[in-house]
């Protein structure tokens, strides 16, 4: 259960004897706010002498802003002395602002998380106040009730309060059934309903037992549920104390990691292991050590999807879990943020978010699957989780484990080359279980072949009927979700692209309906929706669907099989986050054989059944351009194909390409990841890209094709001899791979410095320039970008 805590109300500004500006000498304190607005610098206001006493570095505060004094919110991050500054300000002739208004109901935001703030705010050049803004969740600011529950308590004086008159003897017999429910539970308390059933106690007796005060009702904050609310979710989630016996890989390895956890110093550690070697294993265990210390941990996951499998396997281990991220409920979130930020939580898991939570006493960061772009920010403040827990451990002076079977090439470089940044590796699976056989199958060849479009080849339809046969289950991978990714026209050149973005519109199916007045087209970048046309509107003729995506691998998946038996996961079919545990739930259970879907079931996932992966249009990545391409196909083949033959059957692994000469895909095939570095490493080196430099990317939007021309040539005269000043090299003003989106042009800058300074040193210099004020309504600046779209 967690820790009471008590709720003062929030002073306001009306209520406040002091004036909005305090001209006469100061007396009090004065702090510097950050406010929660793209203001880069802090804003000096008085604290008044009621305020003192609430006043702390880190409290959330409310200050009046502008000529209008719009009172806005921020965070109070320093404060001085009013004796030390009085006479200074007074010699400016300052006419200082008070604060407004303190909310002392949520918690200050750590010293530690302020300087955090600090480094994210300075190094992806984003103003302080929106990055404190952002460790706070919205549920927490707005005070979100949390999740309660009524109970009943006898009072300590209830054996006298009973002798008092008044009291009517059936009353005092309902009193008499209720001490003993609670005696026969050994509790001073029960849940209100459950007590008042047990004991036959009905409203009108209860409530002359609350006026006479032998009882009292009381609300308690539910402790927190990481599994979730449906019972019939969690119910398979079952308490396992004890750790599974290590392999020879696995000793040597902990071997490596548990000294680390022994004594308080920054270090990081690359858990480099093959798909099933057991790396979750370690994680627990280094876990349980720094919990045994009386310290605790904060898990990373790339992406909701993986949660439930994630938590499933820690509250096995530990009772005081919590998770934080997007997908809760908003009272679920500030029941779990508060969990965390009052030490009752010892291990945090969650996304990206989750590496602000303000665990105290933190001993230990875990970044599992560190590769992931998902723990990339995609929206102000646009950070790189993993490197953000990098910089939160060695502010805090502890380690960091990053783990993946696929390491991001520049972890992997930077495990070679900085003397902090070892690598531990796993290189077999346990029990010699081996890793899957790989079966390419060229798709060129196999239109030869076959009439008609389908999506499974035939080795891949054999095979899935085989390993259905022998009662085993397959995942299926096609990362497109929809039916139909282009439709064009037979007769014109005549394509459905989207009004507002540089892109086609993806064909989806209704499944409530097979018929074309059920289907409709989506732009997967901003959305928009329209009903699919049924001829072409330039000639009249017939329109044709090409490509393809899950909702039509689905449909021909249950030509073949009965739909009972199959179920697809993808951002269409999973709505919520108990979608995705029923989901799981039955594929483990074994009543689905058959899970198809995108990236999601791609990482994370461990089911013993699973004897068959097939991979669909596995050179999709390879097409964008971007120099990561070839990177991400081989992580996303590597991935999926681990989640077979974890136990005791070999597994087989059909991927299905139209480039087999790839060596992304090649390397995938033989399960060789040093090959495969070995091989990109030259070609990153030769052209400049990370791991070798860092980079910088500016895009400046705007709804008018010659403004944000005009804008990209301002900023060009001012940029380029900054960059090389510094040594940096740059690509631009040009037009990124998507030049119109959502309604935007958009101009971009890429920058390329040989160390994280020369980029951040250039970046510091242009955000003192004026025209930076100018144009940061339509400028975003992303450091160390992983999406060049």
């Amino acid at each position: 259960m967690g820790a009471a805590i008590i709720i003062r109300p929030i002073m306001t500004a009306e209520e406040s004897p002091s004036p909005l500006f305090s001209p006469e000498p100061l007396q009090e304190a004065i702090g510097k706010v950050a406010v929660d607005r793209a203001i880069d610098h802090l804003l000096t206001y008085r604290i008044a002498s009621h305020w003192t006493p609430l006043a702390k570095v880190g409290s959330r505060v409310r200050v009046p802003l502008g000529r209008g004094n719009q009172l806005v919110d921020g965070v109070l991050v320093e404060m001085i002395d009013a004796a030390d500054s009085a006479d200074g300000l007074k010699r400016q002739g300052w006419k200082m602002k008070s604060i407004a208004e303190i909310d002392d109901r949520v918690a200050p935001i750590p010293t530690e998380l302020i300087d955090l703030a600090r480094w994210t705010s300075q190094y992806y050049l984003c103003p302080l106040g929106l990055v404190l803004s952002s460790m706070i969740p919205a549920a927490a600011k707005r005070q979100v009730a949390v999740p309660t529950r009524d109970v009943l308590c006898l009072a300590p004086d209830a054996e006298i309060k009973l002798q008092a008159p008044g009291l009517s003897r059936q009353a005092k017999a309902g009193f008499d059934r209720l001490r003993s429910v609670l005696r026969a539970a050994g509790e001073d308390c029960g849940e209100l309903r459950t007590v008042m059933a047990a004991a036959g106690i009905s409203r009108l007796i209860l409530r002359r037992l609350l006026t006479h005060g032998v009882v009292i009702r009381k609300k308690i904050r539910l402790t927190p549920n990481p599994a979730g609310s449906d019972p019939a979710v969690t119910s398979h989630v079952r308490r396992q104390s004890d750790a599974i016996a290590l392999t020879d890989d696995q000793r040597a390895a902990w071997e490596e990691i548990h000294p680390l956890l022994e004594k308080d110093e920054f270090a990081v550690r690359l858990l480099y292991g093959v798909t099933g070697s057991g790396k979750t294993e370690l994680y627990l265990r280094a876990l349980e050590r720094v919990i045994e210390r009386g310290r605790r941990g904060i898990v990373l996951i790339p992406d909701i999807s993986l949660t439930t499998h994630m938590v499933d396997r820690f509250i096995q281990r530990f009772e005081k879990v919590v998770v934080l991220h997007s997908g809760m409920s908003e009272s679920t979130r500030h029941q779990h943020w508060q969990a965390a930020a009052s030490g009752w939580a010892d291990v945090v898991i969650g996304t990206r978010s989750a590496i602000f939570a303000p665990v105290p006493n933190c001993g230990l960061i875990v970044v599992d699957e560190e590769h992931d772009p998902g723990f990339k920010q995609d929206n102000t403040p646009r950070y790189h989780a993993r490197d953000v827990a990098i910089r939160r451990a060695q502010l805090s002076g502890i380690p960091i484990l990053l783990g993946s079977a696929t390491p991001s090439l520049e972890s992997w470089h930077n495990s070679e080359t900085l003397t902090h940044f070892k690598r531990v590796e796993l290189l077999h699976r346990p029990a010699s279980v081996e890793l899957p056989e790989v079966i390419l199958v060229d798709m060129h060849a196999e239109r030869r072949k076959r009439k008609g479009i389908c999506a499974l080849s035939m080795r891949l339809e054999a095979e899935l009927k085989a390993v259905i046969q022998r009662g085993r289950q397959a995942i299926l991978l096609l990362n497109r979700r929809g039916w139909a990714h282009y439709v064009g026209c037979s007769r014109c050149d005549w394509s459905l692209n989207c009004e507002h973005c540089d892109a086609h519109m993806v064909v989806h199916h209704h499944r409530a309906s097979a018929s074309r007045a059920g289907r409709y087209v989506q732009c997967h970048y901003c959305l928009t929706s329209r009903i699919l046309p049924t001829l072409c509107p330039a000639c009249g003729a017939k329109l044709i669907e090409l490509g393809q995506g899950t909702q039509r691998v689905q449909e021909e998946l249950e030509k073949l099989f009965s739909s009972d038996i199959m179920i697809r996961m993808d951002g269409d079919s999973m709505r919520n986050l108990d979608d995705y545990r029923r989901a799981l739930r039955d594929f483990e259970q074994g009543t689905t054989r058959i899970l198809l879907g995108t990236q999601m079931v791609a990482k994370g996932l461990d089911f013993p059944g699973v004897g068959l992966v097939g991979v669909l249009d596995a050179d999709m990545a390879q097409s964008s351009p971007d120099f990561r391409a070839a990177e991400r196909t081989f992580d996303l083949i590597s991935q999926v194909a681990g989640r077979c033959g974890r136990r005791d059957e070999k597994g087989r692994v059909i991927v299905q390409t139209s480039d087999v000469r790839s060596a992304a895909i090649i390397y995938a095939s033989r399960h060789d990841y040093r090959g495969f570095v070995a091989s990109e490493l030259p070609h990153r080196k030769a052209f400049g890209y990370p791991p070798f430099c860092r980079m910088a990317r500016l895009v400046i939007s705007h709804k008018e094709r010659p403004q944000a021309t005009e804008m990209g040539r301002r900023l060009a005269e001012i940029l380029i001899p900054l960059a090389e000043k510094e040594g940096c090299r740059w690509q631009g003003p040009q037009n990124p791979p998507m030049e119109f989106q959502d309604d935007w042009f958009r101009i971009e800058f890429i920058m390329f410095g040989p160390i994280a300074s020369n980029v951040q040193r250039t970046l510091t210099h242009l955000r003192r320039e004026p025209i930076f004020q100018e144009l940061s309504r339509w400028l975003t600046v992303d450091v160390d970008p992983v999406n060049l779209r």
